[in-house]
């Protein structure tokens, strides 16, 4: 590739799609810095438009939504396309399968995919909810890993989706047992309401990481999406570092709290005892 220095275009701004019930938080139409010189960071831009929910983009809605010319997304776009980072869907770009088979070989997902699915499934099959894996990354949580509940909507927590550390129950079990930075680091980022129902000032929220740490899990109504509840609790390494969180999650309807509470503490005992985390 060869480097340019092209400034980008003012583009306007145009409403994200959401999801019913859920504030689009996946991807953002108008940049507030200017879209970075270098090729590199240009085609970072291209391929972080796509949030969890897009199957496909324009080149008109890649240009939003990263800032950089027209012309420039073209021609990075036809280059991700021979390298198989992007594929065509007719007018639109899609993410190539090349990006798959590059994701799935991060370290420090796979191996805790593949050790603790077999318990997501026997966790799925004593509460018939959505289980759900995730990791830190910065102020949010990673979805790396679910086993579906039966007619729950897909788009609640989609692989590879991010929710802030302060709305989810995985996030306030990693903020009540990991870093003690982690709370300080949520709130400079500004507590963000999700729903009505999410912890929007300081004092709440720690109030809530205290009854977490007091409980050893955490319990979440309707603060990431309205009309669902998640339970969750923390994974440690052999060695004691926090690394991972499990949830069970579900719509009120059909969320028994306290059965699924055992059944989750259940879980973390066996694959404690079982040292499926090395």
């Amino acid at each position: 590739m060869t480097i340019t220095t092209e400034s980008p275009m003012d583009l306007p701004c145009a409403p994200a799609a959401g999801i019913p019930g859920l504030i689009e938080l996946q991807s953002v139409e108008c940049p507030d810095t200017p879209a970075p010189n270098s090729v590199l960071g240009k085609v970072a831009l291209i391929l972080q438009a796509f949030s969890v929910d897009d199957d496909e983009l324009t080149l008109s809605h890649l240009s939003r939504r990263t800032g950089v010319p027209k012309a420039s997304v073209h021609r990075l776009a036809q280059e991700l396309l021979e390298l198989g980072f992007l594929e065509r869907a007719g007018a639109s770009y899609r993410l190539g399968m090349r990006l798959f088979e590059i994701g799935a070989r991060v370290p420090r997902t796979r191996a805790l995919r593949e050790s603790l699915l077999p318990f997501m499934h026997a966790l799925h099959s004593a509460t018939r909810q959505t289980i759900l894996l995730t990791v830190l990354q910065g102020a949010e949580i990673v979805f790396v890993e679910r086993v579906n509940s039966y007619g729950q909507a897909p788009s609640l927590s989609k692989l590879g989706g991010h929710v802030p550390l302060h709305c989810s129950a995985t996030g306030k079990v990693f903020m009540a047992f990991g870093p003690p930075e982690l709370f300080e680091t949520a709130v400079r980022g500004g507590l963000t309401r999700l729903t009505p129902n999410s912890a929007a000032s300081p004092v709440r929220l720690r109030a809530q990481i205290d009854r977490v740490r007091a409980d050893g899990h955490a319990v979440e109504y309707e603060e990431v999406m309205q009309g669902f509840s998640s339970i969750a609790v923390p994974l440690y390494e052999s060695s004691g570092r926090l690394i991972a969180g499990l949830s069970v999650t579900g719509t009120l309807q059909r969320t028994d709290i306290p059965r699924f509470t055992r059944s989750l503490l259940m879980t973390k005992e066996m694959i404690e005892s079982s040292r499926a985390i090395a």
